[in-house]
């Protein structure tokens, strides 16, 4: 890699952490960001709320919608004990579709993503 494509990508990571944050007020903790090897990137944090979680889907969307940096976000939240994740797919021609939606009750065993708890315990 480049150093103006690693440039490139980090500047593309830093203005979706920023989106996400923007368009969640900072409600999502422990926000991490992973570019993946198909070019999609792998988004993890912490939720007090499922409203919470409904603005950074808005604003992964949004962020999409205006920018084609990567082709798949990934979105991996936790509320309490309820892990949900969702595949949103960026298209040229078209909105952002969520093409998958998975809501477990186990503990978060990704690896990419070691979230801990909201009050920093973990």
């Amino acid at each position: 890699m480049t150093l103006d494509q690693w440039s490139e990508r980090n500047a593309s990571l830093n203005a979706f952490r920023a989106a996400i944050h923007r368009g969640t007020h900072g409600r999502i903790r422990n926000l991490e960001f992973d570019l993946m090897d198909d070019g999609s990137i792998f988004v993890c944090g912490l939720s007090r709320s499922y409203y919470d979680i409904q603005l950074a889907l808005h604003a992964t969307k949004q962020f999409g919608n205006k920018h084609r940096y990567f082709p798949k976000t990934r979105l991996s939240l936790r509320i309490g004990d309820k892990r949900l994740e969702f595949s949103i797919v960026h298209t040229e021609h078209d909105s952002p579709t969520i093409v998958n939606a998975d809501c477990r009750s186990s503990p978060m065993v990704d690896d990419r993503c070691q979230l801990g708890t909201l009050d920093g315990s973990g």
